[in-house]
């Protein structure tokens, strides 16, 4: 998983876009981001643009999530639907800040240690004008 730090600024679609490989994905929250990213994707046909749920049950290598909206209700649904989507690259476009001051997962105490615990993940932000090179496998 790796953050694309938008810093607060606007997102700059064309240039994320150019940066995505053949056959990726971009997932938006809501059906009007989606119609922008359809519009900066231009004579792409290989990028597939949706929301989490005209894109269900679809796989890509990598898959870009939109979390740059306001609607928290959107964003998350969009991210659940990203994380089933990506079978090797997740990137996640969003607010580093914002983040990093989400509430972290805490395990519930009445789960037994046979139960799976939430882990929590380091995570490199990059600018969002482009994609980092992909990490080594």
């Amino acid at each position: 998983m790796i953050v694309l730090d938008t810093e607060g600024e606007a997102v700059r679609h064309g240039e994320v876009v150019a940066s995505l490989p053949l056959g990726a994905a971009v997932i938006a929250p809501h059906r009007t981001s989606a119609a922008t990213w359809l519009a900066a994707a231009g004579d792409r046909l290989d990028l597939a643009v949706g929301t989490a749920r005209t894109m269900h049950g679809d796989e890509f290598d990598v898959v870009l999530v939109d979390l740059a909206a306001d609607d928290w209700h959107a964003r998350t649904r969009a991210f659940a639907s990203a994380t089933s989507r990506a079978r090797s690259t997740l990137y996640l476009l969003a607010d580093a800040a914002t983040l990093a001051a989400a509430p972290q997962a805490r395990r519930s105490p009445a789960r037994t240690s046979r139960q799976p615990t939430y882990v929590r993940c380091a995570v490199a932000a990059y600018p969002h004008r482009a994609l980092p090179p992909k990490p080594a496998s």
